[in-house]
């Protein structure tokens, strides 16, 4: 909140805070931290006059998350892709995706902290694995609007950071078996230790109950953040 106030050249409002609810899991590599960001966010430009526009709010919200991937979605919802220009301006677009497409979040009972996960990455990745993922990566957009399964598991291999990061994670490489016993996208969320399965009917997951693990069901939400009152 005091950021904003700083970005909007305000004076500080004082704010008493009672009470936050929320429902994403700490360090599970769901965005716990970009949710407390943009509701700090959007909470000072409330109590401003709604003076700002999203666009400024997602400077902000970048600046203090460190990188606009979570924070960005959180702001507009959907799928989106950012980046920072050279004059150092966070651009983003959005994508639409298939309605007929389910995630299914499946959350372990371990915290991961994103430094502690980094710590875990090469520091040199070859150029055959950055070529695997950004071949792959450019035409995510279009498998998601399709909706097309099969197109998304090829897409979501990955080289650069999943393997280095999964091991650390007890019963995830059950649940990838799962996934593709099933012929379904599995991916790490994030830095982890949440996984999502993607998939378009429901699942049967008598398999996964014994990892004493989280299942649930998340919607696709196309509006981002807004007030309630």
């Amino acid at each position: 909140m005091k950021k904003t106030y700083e970005y909007a050249s305000k004076k500080e409002i004082k704010a008493k805070i009672e009470l936050i609810n929320s429902e994403v899991p700490n360090s599970r590599g769901l965005g716990s931290s970009a949710t407390c960001v943009v509701a700090g966010v959007m909470a000072a430009n409330k109590l401003l006059g709604d003076i700002l526009k999203k666009e400024d709010m997602l400077q902000v919200a970048s600046y203090l998350e460190g990188f606009p991937d979570n924070v960005t979605p959180a702001l507009y919802g959907g799928l989106t892709a950012s980046y920072v220009t050279d004059s150092n301006v966070v651009k983003t677009i959005k994508y639409s995706v298939n309605e007929n497409l389910k995630f299914l979040a499946c959350i372990p009972p371990l915290k991961i902290s994103t430094k502690e996960s980094r710590r875990r990455l090469p520091h040199e990745l070859s150029y055959e694995d950055i070529v695997y993922n950004t071949s792959r990566l450019v035409n995510l957009p279009y498998a998601f609007l399709q909706g097309d399964i099969n197109l998304i598991k090829d897409i979501l291999s990955d080289k650069m950071h999943e393997p280095y990061r999964i091991p650390q994670i007890y019963g995830a490489n059950h649940v990838k078996e799962f996934a593709k016993e099933n012929n379904l996208p599995v991916f790490l969320s994030g830095s982890g230790s949440t996984m999502i399965i993607i998939h378009k009917t429901d699942l049967n997951l008598d398999d996964l109950k014994d990892l004493g693990w989280n299942f649930k069901e998340l919607e696709i939400d196309k509006v981002g953040a807004i007030y309630e009152k």
